[in-house]
C-alpha cells in the first residue's frame, strides 16, 4: 500500500500544478479538475460513484484514500478508454438516482444487474459472481441454525440491495435498513436485529477483522447473481466503452492480478 501511497500523493501534486496554472476550474473530491462543469484541457474523466464501506471491494484505508478491488479494477477499466476516475461516495440507495440523472457517469460498488434495475440502468458485463447470501448472528445467538429460522425474526440489510429483498423472501418480520454496509454489523452487534444479510466477501472480511468475536456465519444461500457496473440507460457509447475496456482488462492479465492482490488467490480459485 506504501506505493499506492506515493502515487497518490504524486497525482496530488500534479492536480495542484494544474489549479495554480488555470484559471476559472475546480476540483472535485479526488482532484479531477473541471472548468464549466467538465474535464479541462484534453483530460477526460469518468466519474464514477459507490460506497466506501464494502471491504475488501471498495473501501478506506488508514490514511482516508478509497481502495479496494473495485476501486483499483474502474481505474484500469478508466486507463484503457484514455480516462481518469473522479470518485463520489454515496449511500446504496443512491445509487439508481445518480445514474439516472447524470450525476455520476457510471456506479461500480457491489451491484447487481437485476431486472428491476434493469428498467432504470444499463450494465457492464459481469465482474464478480456473488455465489452466496450469508447470514450472521451474534456469538452467543442458539435460535437461528438455518435460513428458515429467519421467519418472524428482525433482520438488518443494506437499503435498496438484493440482501434486503432476500431478507423479505425468507420471511423476516422486521427489516432494519443501512445506509451503509459497515451499519448492519454495528445493528447486530447493538441488538437492534437478530441477523444480518449481506454477500460472501463482505461476511468473512468483517469476521476476518475481529468479527469473529462478536459474530457467527450460520448460513448460506445460493445466489447466481453477479456484480455489473451500473451507467445511464441511454449512453449507449458508455456502455459499449465500459466493456470493451472491461475485456480487454480481463484478458490482458490486469484482472487476475487484481483478483489476487484482494482475495489472495487467482480467478482459478488457486
Amino acid at each position: 500500500m506504501e506505493a499506492a501511497s506515493v502515487k497518490r500523493v504524486w497525482a496530488g501534486i500534479l492536480a495542484v500544478g494544474i489549479l495554480l496554472g488555470m484559471s476559472g476550474c475546480a476540483a472535485n473530491k479526488e482532484g479531477a479538475v473541471k472548468e464549466n462543469g467538465k474535464a479541462s484541457g484534453m483530460e477526460k474523466v469518468l466519474r464514477v460513484g459507490g460506497e466506501a464501506t464494502y471491504p475488501p471491494f471498495l473501501f478506506k484505508d488508514e490514511h482516508g484514500h478509497y481502495v479496494g478491488f473495485e476501486m483499483d479494477l474502474i481505474k484500469a477499466v478508466a486507463k484503457e478508454i484514455g480516462a481518469r476516475v473522479a470518485y463520489t461516495d454515496m449511500p446504496f440507495s443512491q445509487f439508481m438516482t445518480a445514474v439516472e440523472n447524470k450525476k455520476v457517469d457510471v456506479v461500480i460498488s457491489a451491484v447487481e444487474g437485476t431486472a428491476e434495475r434493469a428498467e432504470k440502468a444499463a450494465f457492464s458485463d459481469v465482474y464478480y459472481k456473488k455465489g452466496v447470501y450469508c447470514i450472521l448472528v451474534r456469538k452467543d445467538d442458539d435460535q437461528i441454525h438455518t435460513a428458515d429460522d429467519l421467519k418472524g425474526k428482525t433482520v438488518t440489510a443494506v437499503k435498496g440491495s438484493t440482501n434486503e429483498a432476500m431478507a423479505k423472501k425468507l420471511g423476516a418480520a422486521q427489516i432494519v435498513e443501512a445506509k451503509y454496509n459497515a451499519d448492519i454489523f454495528k445493528n447486530l452487534e447493538a441488538g437492534k436485529a437478530d441477523a444480518v444479510i449481506t454477500d460472501e466477501p463482505l461476511a468473512y472480511y468483517y469476521l476476518g477483522h475481529g468479527g469473529t468475536e462478536k459474530a457467527k456465519t450460520v448460513a448460506t444461500v445460493p445466489s447466481d447473481e453477479g456484480f455489473v457496473i451500473l451507467m445511464n440507460k441511454e449512453d449507449v457509447k458508455m456502455q459499449q466503452d465500459i466493456n470493451g475496456a472491461l475485456k480487454k482488462v480481463m484478458e490482458n492479465g490486469v484482472y487476475d492480478q487484481l483478483f489476487h492482490k484482494w482475495f489472495n488467490v487467482s480467478v482459478s480459485g488457486k
